[in-house]
Formats: C-alpha cells, structure tokens, sequence
C-alpha cells in the first residue's frame, strides 16, 4: 500500500510488522498495559486542555449541524414545487458531484477553507430557498443547498481524524459521529416548524449552517501536515 501510495513508512511502523511477521500475524497484544495508561492519560491531558476542548466543541456542533441540515434537506425535499418523486430524485443525484467536488476543494483549497465555503454557501442558499417564490428558483437554490453540505460534510468527516492524536483519534471521531446521529434524529421535526411560518425551516437550516462555518474558523488547517501523534501535537497545530 504505501508503495503505490509513495509513502515513506517510519521505522517504527516497519519494525511493529517485523514483530508481527515474528508473531506469525497472531492476535498479539504488542502494547499491553502500557498503552491503557497512555490512552487514558492523552484523555485527560485534552479535557484539561482549553484549546482542545474548545476544538472538540465546534467539532461536536458541526458534526450535529450538517447531519442536521443534510438529512433535513432530503426530508424537506417533498414540500417543494412540482412532483414531489422527481424533486427527491434530483436532491439525490445532486449528492454525486457534492462528493467529488469535496475532494477537490480540500486538495485545492485546504480543510478549512473548503468547508467554510461549502458551509456558508448551503446557509446563504437555504435562507434565500425559503423566501424564494419563484418554483424553479427556489429548486435550483435547494439543490445547490444540498450539494453545498454534501460536501462539506465529507470534508468535516476527514478533517475531524486528522485533528486529533493518534492515540485517541478512534474515540473522539466516535464521539463526533454520535453526535452526528443526534443532528440526524432531530431533521425530521425541522419541516413541521412551516406550520407556523414557511420559510421557517430553511431559516433554521441556514443559520445553524453560518454559525458552523464561522465557528470554524478556529480550526488549523492539516492540508499537508502530520497527523498529530500525542496531544502535544494537536496542541502545536494551532501555533
């Protein structure tokens, strides 16, 4: 893999192979106890940490916000003008492009910057789709919606991992995604907020989505960087 990928392997890594070949590819604990204490000690040294906790925060809520506005759009899809079936369709197959275009902004542009311009362009869209009185217009701005936080949900997926310490990396995305579904289970209930005024619903969208985004501006970027192995790591990628 890291021959077709042209990476460099570090000692330490071809050396755990070695012990692993030695093993015969046998389930070995390689670490033990010793890697418990460091896991648990990388946990506590982020929760007393403000930068890092403040950094988990903004990642929390984004997670929330774009499952939130990505489910919620799809939902939302039906309310539109025209046939119901063929808009859902299009808000479908919108998606497509919405995942290449992720790859191409975070290459081109970094994590940050692609995500805050696919972020706040979904937040400007939903907020203009739902005073939109023009049936074409307002598909046309829901659609770009929907491609807009494809994308940066992609992005914030990627860029979550590549903010936090090896040690701990599992764990914490773990803990983004959670609060991913919580965003998702409560889409649903956004569109019966029209009841009371129509344009409500894309409101709520479009500014949970701008608040994301500025928020986002906090972040480091990690196009091109090292991926932090220890909190001291995650720590200087904001100097």
């Amino acid at each position: 893999a890291a021959k077709v990928n042209k990476a460099k392997l570090s000692k330490k890594s071809l050396e755990l192979f070695e012990e692993l070949e030695l093993n015969d590819g046998k389930n070995v604990n390689l670490h033990g106890d010793e890697t418990k204490g460091q896991i648990l000690d990388a946990v506590l040294r982020m929760m007393k940490s403000k930068v890092l906790m403040f950094r988990m925060l903004i990642l929390l809520y984004n997670f929330a916000i774009n499952a939130l506005v990505y489910f919620g759009l799809s939902i939302n899809s039906v309310s539109l003008s025209g046939n119901k079936f063929s808009n859902f369709i299009l808000v479908s197959l919108v998606e497509l492009p919405g995942y290449w275009l992720s790859y191409f902004v975070m290459e081109k542009f970094g994590r940050v910057s692609g995500y805050l311009g696919s972020i706040l362009l979904c937040g400007v869209t939903c907020i203009l789709c739902g005073y939109a009185n023009d049936p074409w217009l307002q598909t046309g701005l829901f659609l770009i919606g929907k491609l807009a936080i494809t994308c940066s949900i992609t992005i914030v997926f990627i860029h979550a991992a590549e903010l936090m310490p090896t040690i701990i990396r599992s764990m914490c995305c773990a803990l983004c995604y959670t609060m991913s579904r919580i965003g998702a289970l409560l889409s649903p209930f956004v569109p019966y907020l029209g009841k009371y005024y129509k344009p409500l619903p894309y409101i709520v969208f479009g500014v949970t989505a701008l608040v994301g985004g500025v928020s986002y501006l906090y972040l480091p970027e990690t196009l091109n960087k090292r991926l932090p192995n220890s909190v001291d790591d995650a720590l200087e990628m904001n100097e």
